[in-house]
């Protein structure tokens, strides 16, 4: 045998082996001194293997991938998914974000936690003192109507919403767009935290889980009218989160210390019905987008 070609291990000959069977040209590749040797009968055949090396006949490419940042494949899966759920991605991450800056708990009023409450809250030695919605608007701190999703109180807290909005955002994102969920959540945001703020006792709220309830809302009402695989939910599940909703009114939880925002779950979810009946019956409203 006649060595015609020498190579690194990472070459891959495949290609080049392929045409010489399909040219009927026997042939050995072995590995010798850490290199690829490919060896021929006799040198006749040896010219003809480096011509179509050089000529291009094999890929010289890694057999084996460069390693990455994100193992397995990750990287390309994550922006995938980012390309597919941006809004849904970004409102979790910005939570998550804030989360450090917020506190431990609701009387921990710092600076951050005071520009995102509905009202800025202003401590006074022991005692919190805030102005009222309608003032508090009138000095042109809209924003505030928003951002109180943004606020959570625990990691336990936030790791609750961000799933549910993961599982609930992520269907209404792939199908209808990141258009109609921004929509909704410009819609729910406000309206869960004014129903809260209408019947709680203070300021001293925020959370996601209005928005969810509201996404479940959506999602309910759109698959009774406009029926679609993507929203079809397990049917014990919106029975599970809203006979959970109804347990929590009771006021169940507040003798072990847990303050729960009814008043946003509760008007979330009627926003969120409200928004998908408007959806679901609006001339092409509701419709999964184009590719979708």
């Amino acid at each position: 045998m006649v060595e015609a070609l020498r190579v690194g291990k990472g070459v891959d000959l495949r290609p080049l082996c392929e045409r010489l069977k399909g040219e009927g040209l026997p042939f050995r590749v072995y590995e010798a001194g850490g290199v690829q040797c490919l060896a021929v009968a006799d040198e006749a055949a040896a010219d003809r293997v480096r011509g179509l090396w050089a000529a291009g006949a094999g890929e010289r490419r890694p057999t084996v991938p460069r390693p990455g940042l994100w193992p397995l494949g990750l990287g390309g899966a994550v922006r995938r998914e980012f390309q597919r759920t941006p809004v849904t991605l970004a409102l979790g991450a910005l939570c998550l974000l804030l989360y450090p800056f917020l506190g431990n708990t609701a009387e921990t009023v710092g600076p951050v936690l005071r520009a995102l409450l509905i009202v800025p809250v202003v401590p006074h030695g022991n005692l919190i003192a805030f102005p009222s919605l309608s003032a508090t608007l009138e000095a042109g701190h809209l924003w505030r109507l928003w951002t109180p999703a943004l606020v959570h109180f625990s990691a336990l807290h936030l790791v609750f919403n961000s799933l549910w909005l993961w599982e609930f955002g992520r269907r209404i994102e792939g199908q209808e767009g990141s258009g109609r969920l921004l929509e909704g959540l410009l819609w729910l945001a406000p309206a869960s935290a004014l129903a809260q703020y209408a019947v709680g006792e203070h300021p001293l709220f925020g959370g996601l889980s209005g928005v969810v309830y509201g996404l479940l809302g959506y999602l309910v009402v759109v698959q009774r009218l406009r029926p679609r695989r993507a929203y079809r939910l397990p049917p014990a599940l919106p029975v599970l989160l809203i006979g959970l909703l109804a347990l929590m009114a009771t006021g169940v939880t507040e003798p072990f210390g847990l303050s729960v925002a009814n008043g946003a779950h509760l008007g979330g979810l009627l926003a969120g019905g409200l928004w998908g009946f408007a959806r679901a019956l609006w001339p092409g409203g509701g419709r999964p987008r184009s590719g979708a």
